[in-house]
């Protein structure tokens, strides 16, 4: 070997030590490090200028104490690896390979059953450690891994003091939590969608399609759901085709289930509920009856059935009363007409043992969502070319449509005999919290003091439909302060929140999305 040779080979070597020198220091100086990543930059390095050697990495000592890679690497034994992560815990980034990439993995210090629980769902995995929250009252653990497939990243969560759990989650990030989701097929067909949603009192779901069919989750396998649909009384078979006929909203109390829904047989337009009394198990229908018909038709030539409301909520803790949305359903021609029918865009009150009906607002469009925050109403509403609503809903007030709107009227589709009609302006009538421009298509409605704790549990939350979202709304002495959008990809039509928490998303291609949340 020549002197300029042997000088440019020691040179090389000086380098390479001098990196895995650096990397050392820097793992034992940071706060977070990735398995995988540490044994690809090791194995990379050695690789790159050295041979293994009967299947080991031949070890570089650092003379300040520096750690035994290579037995990590063959090392077979969990609580082996839970030690090195825990004596190494470090976030570095990778020199001398050219891209200089980071990465980051369990944190130093993790409780010990955490650690051996994070190798043993997590790191052998491939996934990587997130952040620490909290879940209920419990201390957890936020792993993920990206999925090139979808262009996100898939978690799996550790709660302290169980390491059972193995299931695998979409996570998204929210100014306050993590969001870990999966979503749950159904074998729902196009002519039984959109279908509806709600928990009975032990949590399951139950779903009834816009046909009128009872379905209960019974079995789920893989995230598939094989629902168990009977027919109930509701009879569509008469309803016009291509029009947006069927079931509108759901409301169950125990084993009394109420439907709201728009029919247009006959050649009337019209929005109706039913109360049916189910069996305790849902398997029969025992009676049923037509507590409300809306007043008069509908005008079949102008009538958009997608815009008669229908959203019900108890108004009362002893559910002796429903409240309830009935839209102005008239959205192209014939406003002069709705507009001098009381009924029509009104929210309204239902009291069961009589079935009698009492206005408590009017000038609505589309309410989509109601939900009560003590004895305050407030509803989420569809507007027109825009112009979708948040209202307080104060009783006799007036919301302005169809004269006033922050949306736009479609194009020529407008009544040219109503006269006085402003658009992108709330003037002279009650005007909203919030409004959309464009339209997010407001959909249900969950409001505080539910089920939900921590971060949100002082928030509302409403599923939207073009926006493919939920949305995050923050009201603070009587203004929203924060609107946080949080995407799903998918149109979200029904929310409703377990008594563990837990958030369930109707999407209008029959899925549903559960949703939990972890405080970070």
């Amino acid at each position: 070997m020549t002197p300029k040779f042997k000088v440019l080979f020691s040179a090389i070597i000086f380098l390479l030590v001098s990196s895995m020198i650096l990397n050392v220091g820097l793992l034992k100086s940071a706060n977070k490090f990735n398995l995988d990543s540490l044994k690809w930059t090791i194995k990379s390095q050695f690789l790159k200028y050295k041979e293994i050697q009967n299947g080991k990495i031949p070890l570089i000592t650092n003379p300040s104490g520096g750690i035994d890679y290579s037995r990590f690497l063959v090392s077979k034994n969990n609580d082996a690896q839970t030690y090195l992560i825990k004596k190494i815990g470090s976030n570095f980034s990778i020199f001398g390979l050219g891209n200089g990439a980071g990465y980051s993995g369990l944190p130093k210090g993790l409780p010990d059953d955490v650690a051996r629980c994070a190798v043993k769902r997590g790191l052998d995995k491939n996934l990587y450690f997130t952040d620490q929250g909290t879940y209920g009252l419990r201390t957890a653990f936020v792993f993920y891994q990206s999925d090139l497939q979808t262009n996100s990243l898939i978690g799996s969560l550790v709660l302290q003091g169980n390491c059972s759990s193995n299931k695998k989650f979409k996570i998204q990030k929210s100014v306050t939590s993590w969001l870990l989701s999966n979503k749950i097929d159904s074998n729902l067909k196009p002519e039984q969608l959109p279908a509806r949603l709600t928990l009975n009192s032990k949590g399951s779901k139950v779903v009834v399609t816009r046909l009128g069919e009872i379905c209960v989750y019974e079995k789920i396998v893989s995230d598939k759901a094989d629902l168990n649909c009977r027919k109930s009384s509701l009879d569509f078979s008469k309803a016009k085709k291509n029009t947006h006929f069927g079931v509108k909203s759901i409301l169950l109390d125990e084993s009394i289930l109420y439907i709201a829904y728009a029919t247009n047989d006959l050649s009337c337009e019209r929005m109706e509920i039913k109360r049916i009394k189910l069996s305790n198990d849902f398997s029969k229908e025992e009676s049923s009856a037509l507590i409300y018909k809306s007043p008069g038709c509908f005008n079949p030539d102008t009538t958009e059935l997608n815009a008669v409301g229908g959203r019900m909520i108890f108004s009362d803790e002893g559910k002796t009363k429903i409240t309830f949305s009935l839209g102005n359903a008239e959205i192209w021609t014939g406003l002069e007409k709705i507009s001098s029918n009381p009924d029509y865009g009104n929210i309204l009150t239902l009291d069961l043992p009589t079935n009698s009906v009492e206005s408590i607002s009017s000038g609505h469009r589309n309410p989509q969502g109601l939900c009560y925050v003590d004895d305050e109403l407030y509803s989420s509403e569809q507007g027109p070319d825009g112009g979708d609503e948040f209202n307080l809903i104060e009783k006799g007030n007036n919301y302005g449509w169809p004269r006033v709107s922050f949306g736009m009227p479609y194009g020529e589709f407008v009544s040219g005999t109503v006269k006085n009609r402003s658009f992108m302006s709330h003037d002279g009538y009650r005007k909203p919290l919030l409004s959309w421009v464009p339209a997010i298509a407001a959909g249900d409605l969950i409001c505080p003091k539910n089920q939900i704790r921590g971060a949100w549990s002082k928030d509302f939350l409403l599923a939207t439909l073009k926006d493919s979202s939920l949305r995050r709304l923050v009201l603070s002495e009587g203004a929203i302060r924060v609107d946080e959008r949080i995407p799903l990809g998918y149109r979200i039509r029904d929310i409703s929140i377990s008594r563990q928490g837990e958030i369930a998303a109707m999407t209008d291609e029959g899925s549903v999305i559960q949703i939990k949340l972890i405080d970070r």
